[in-house]
């Protein structure tokens, strides 16, 4: 029984954390099923924000302008309205609910209404959703949205509402995160890519690869960005899918981040290493527990994932920058400058310091630099590793042969012995047949080594056409050589000994 070293009970952590993840997005996706989809239709809008008002709970009306947040009205509901005139074609709105159940009436007439019935409970809510609602030609009235929070943060919360043909607040919403879209599906091909790519090496090493660990982080980091792009929620309507992708998923990154150190760095620095482990183990643990106990989302929780991130990732800027060995110093400065730069954005822009369509476009454009710089560093070090495992095998190769003849070397006899089945000693029949060369050391005394070595492989020669295939033949000696037939009967053996004689 193989004892259960750190890095062994670390792999044993990280796989039933890995389990436990997915288990509970398995679980949500599973009792969520029979939840209804977001109703999205098929892409410039115009940005309604003004003209708005709310009532307060004394009834005193108030005029607002988006994105704004209301009082609640004395039922302790959220509503927002706006006097619609009357068009002869149909209109349509996009809403975005932040963690919100949503109904949208015309005087008081139910034209769309998002309650989900979240499942299980513990989930609390699924996440923030696009809303694309038509209003039907020759509608008017009082528009009335009415909010209820699913979480505390989000009571009162109204953001931009965009009005226009559904194509083009399609097109808006991406527009406005573009460049989250970009990157989510670079990352997503590039990551499948590099996983085939570690294949190979894998097999050939029997072991996972760092371009595997290194594609798996980039596959993923590529699907979460999708998600925040909000291009998979114009196509897929599955409200918990969606909050799987958006927030467990990226608590898979710091044990991938972690897997993929640990492939570079190998039984080296044993307390930092530890350290990362215990924090990513300990941060992500806190947020499941929550979450299952039902008293803090992931949704509000997030600040915590981030803190690992700033962690992980300064903790990797030192490492891979002294372990992983850039072989270009261009690579290198490309990868420190994008590390460096992107930690600062991340950390300004996670806790609200700076909030920026520049900025975020900066991240994520400082995001594909470093797993840019990392793919090739990775690259050359797998080309690296799997031209040293190519040599040792050769060389491995070689031990097994001897040099002088071409027969199975010493060696390779020795092996061949510790590595036979003794249930093969049981039910198979074997000849060992031993030759010893006379007068060898004469032959070398007299007319050189050079002549001795010629007559060795002349002896291996006979031997070999002697026997052929039924035979393997090792020099285990000097001047001795050992046969060892296997499934051939002993008139079979006796023949070819005959043979051999004439040869000789």
């Amino acid at each position: 029984m193989k004892s259960l070293t750190p890095g062994r009970w670390q792999r044993i952590i990280i796989y039933a954390l890995f389990i436990v993840l997915t288990g509970i997005a398995c679980f949500v996706l599973y009792a969520g099923r029979n939840q209804s989809s977001v109703s999205l239709l098929p892409g410039e809008p115009v940005a309604v924000n003004e003209g708005w008002y709310s009532y307060t709970p004394e009834g005193t009306i108030v005029e607002q302008s988006l994105p704004t947040h209301i009082e609640s009205e004395s039922d302790g509901k959220y509503r927002l309205y706006r006097y619609y005139p009357s068009v002869n074609y149909d209109r349509y709105i996009s809403i975005y609910t932040h963690h919100q159940k949503l109904r949208v009436l015309v005087d008081g007439t139910l034209l769309y209404s998002y309650e989900p019935k979240i499942e299980p409970d513990w989930l609390m809510t699924y996440r923030a959703f696009y809303h694309i609602v038509v209003i039907p030609k020759d509608t008017s009235g009082e528009l009335c949205l009415e909010t209820v929070p699913l979480i505390k943060s989000s009571a009162g919360e109204y953001s931009q509402i965009l009005a226009g043909d559904s194509s083009r607040i399609l097109n808006h919403i991406l527009k406005d995160r573009w460049y989250k879209l970009i990157v989510g599906l670079l990352l997503f091909f590039v990551g499948i890519v590099y996983v085939g790519i570690g294949i190979p090496f894998s097999i050939y090493s029997k072991s996972i690869s760092s371009s595997q660990i290194l594609g798996s982080l980039v596959f993923i980091t590529g699907l979460w960005q999708l998600e925040e792009s909000r291009a998979l929620q114009l196509i897929i309507g599955s409200q918990p899918l969606h909050w799987c992708l958006e927030y467990v998923l990226p608590l898979f990154i710091p044990f991938l981040v972690f897997s993929f150190l640990k492939s570079i760095v190998g039984e080296k620095y044993k307390i930092p290493m530890l350290i990362l482990f215990i924090i990513d183990i300990v941060g992500i643990t806190i947020q499941v527990v929550l979450q299952l106990a039902a008293f803090v989302p992931f949704t509000d929780s997030v600040t915590i994932t981030y803190i690992l991130y700033v962690i992980t990732f300064l903790f990797s800027a030192v490492l891979i920058n002294r372990e992983l060995g850039f072989i270009s110093k261009k690579v290198n400065a490309v990868f420190l400058i994008s590390m460096i730069l992107g930690l600062i954005l991340f950390i300004l822009h996670s806790f609200g310091i700076v909030r920026s369509s520049a900025a975020d476009a900066s991240l994520m454009f400082g995001l594909t630099l470093i797993f840019f710089s990392l793919s090739v560093a990775v690259y050359q070090r797998t080309i690296a590793r799997f031209e040293e495992l190519k040599m040792t095998e050769m060389y491995r190769k070689l031990a097994m042969i001897d040099i002088a003849t071409g027969a199975g070397s010493r060696s390779a006899w020795y092996n061949f012995v510790d590595t036979y089945p003794e249930d093969n000693l049981r039910t198979e029949e074997a000849c060992l047949i031993l030759f010893d060369m006379n007068n060898l050391k004469q032959i070398n005394d007299t007319f050189g080594h050079q002549v001795g070595d010629k007559v060795l492989v002349s002896f291996y020669d006979c031997l070999r056409r002697a026997f052929n295939s039924d035979g393997k033949i090792y020099r285990i000696g000097g001047d001795e050589f050992i046969c060892l037939c296997t499934k051939s009967s002993r008139q079979k053996i006796d023949r070819m000994l005959l043979v051999f004689d004439s040869y000789v």
